[in-house]
């Protein structure tokens, strides 16, 4: 869109569909619209307000005021449409990884050395790939004294650095269920016995007879009986940073047992945790936790080139917890800037008037605030869910105290704490714009200064 030629190399065989869900926020909707995707993704969206905050009973603890629920709209859909359309005119390499970088013949070109062999000369190398990111360990080669030891931590919360420990496990999956009567309408997080579990409505799909509810979920336990025993059961100790397919499938049974229970949680969770089960299909990541920002090296160093080609995007530079929702459009609102920074360097280069500008330093101040407000508000809602101390007399006072909360005050503050994790009062991050020309689709939104 802004003339920047790119190929991906994509580690996965061929594009494969697996239901996954995920959410994107209005400044992601914008990117979306330059690329001409928003108008055909959403005929495969539900449209959500920010979800609500309840209790194990059922009770409503915090919500959007009812202006905020009506002009702050969560795109949700199947993360497989969203990587279809965004691959639809690409030029990717499947089954493929990179495996070594060196000097290009090019004035200031990286050499990509591929696994297939191939080899590609490239001005810029972009590690877009996730929690696990294989680009991240160049970093780590060519970035020297420069790079930050915690640049892999897998969790971005901000809360007291750990030294590996796992504060808390998460399992997420996808639900299908005929005529839920309702109970899949409704966005909402749920806290209770230290413990949440989050429901995210997906577009129905209609059937000849009936309609088809479909939502994605997310548990988090930080600790559990069961999950004690499962852990002592499979030999594991709670720094131990390997979980096996096997291991990891009995961890997430023993946490989705704790949410079966009826009578400590309201519905749909109990069913929902009982058809996850009986599928077996969920999984369970570990989260870590940082007390600083993972970051991208602003300064990869690769000898012989220019020192900024090389940088990570997305959770493979920040990775993104459930519960806000934002890694998605975080990623997409990254990618768009970066493509913006690119384009401002060929221009200036273009019309020779100074020296060239790094483009990730341009992409570091105009996400650094976005990020650090996700990480504060990520921490808060973490102790939240999961007290640090006192934890059944802490869940009481929360819930009491939130209760108690009348709500044109209640609503105000969840919109503060929103508004402030979105970054702006337009709910956008600045510079998400595209630069004047021809080629590319105008943005129709109103944008706050730039």
């Amino acid at each position: 869109r802004v003339g920047i030629d790119s190929v991906v190399v994509e580690a996965s065989k061929a594009f494969e569909r697996s239901p996954r869900g995920l959410g994107i926020w209005p400044s992601g909707q914008q990117v979306l619209r330059q690329l001409g995707l928003q108008e055909r993704l959403a005929q495969m969206s539900k449209f959500n307000p920010p979800a609500s905050y309840r209790d194990g009973k059922g009770v409503w603890l915090s919500s959007p005021t009812p202006q905020t629920a009506a002009s702050v709209r969560v795109m949700t859909l199947e993360r497989d449409d969203l990587v279809e359309a965004l691959a639809a005119d690409t030029d990717i390499r499947w089954n493929d990884t990179l495996v070594a970088l060196g000097k290009g013949d090019g004035q200031g070109s990286v050499l990509c050395q591929l696994q297939s062999n191939d080899r590609i000369e490239v001005d810029l190398v972009v590690g877009a790939d996730g929690l696990h990111s294989s680009v991240s360990s160049f970093l780590r080669q060519y970035g020297g004294e420069q790079m930050h030891d915690h640049i892999h931590l897998k969790e971005m919360t901000g809360i007291t650095n750990s030294g590996g420990k796992i504060v808390e496990w998460c399992v997420s999956g996808y639900v299908e269920w005929r005529n839920a009567g309702g109970l899949l309408d409704y966005p909402f997080e749920t806290l209770a016995h230290g413990s949440r579990f989050a429901v995210v409505p997906l577009r129905k799909k209609e059937l000849q007879d009936q309609a088809l509810d479909r939502a994605f979920w997310f548990a988090t336990v930080k600790d559990c009986e069961m999950l004690r025993a499962t852990l002592t059961e499979e030999g594991m100790e709670k720094t131990k940073c390997d979980v096996s397919v096997e291991s990891g499938k009995k961890i997430g049974d023993a946490i989705l047992r704790k949410f079966s229970d009826q009578d400590n949680w309201h519905s749909p969770i109990p069913a929902i945790a009982k058809m996850a089960l009986e599928s077996g299909g969920n999984y369970v990541e570990r989260r870590l936790s940082s007390s600083q920002v993972p970051c991208v090296a602003r300064q990869s160093h690769v000898p012989g080139t220019y020192s900024e080609i090389l940088g990570l995007i997305g959770d493979a530079a920040h990775p993104m917890p459930h519960n806000l929702a934002q890694g998605a459009t975080l990623a997409l609102e990254e990618a768009w800037l970066l493509a913006l920074a690119l384009h401002e360097e060929n221009r200036l280069a273009g019309h020779a008037c100074g020296p060239r500008s790094n483009p990730w330093l341009r992409l570091d101040e105009q996400r650094a605030r976005r990020i650090r407000n996700c990480s504060i508000v990520s921490a808060f809602t973490h102790n939240l869910a999961h007290p640090p101390f006192a934890a059944t007399l802490l869940a009481w006072l929360r819930d009491k105290l939130l209760a108690m909360v009348p709500q044109p005050l209640n609503g105000m503050v969840f919109d503060a704490f929103l508004k402030f994790s979105l970054g702006g009062s337009q709910y956008c991050i600045p510079g998400l714009r595209a630069p004047t020309s021809s080629s590319v689709v105008q943005n129709d939104i109103q944008h706050s200064s730039t």
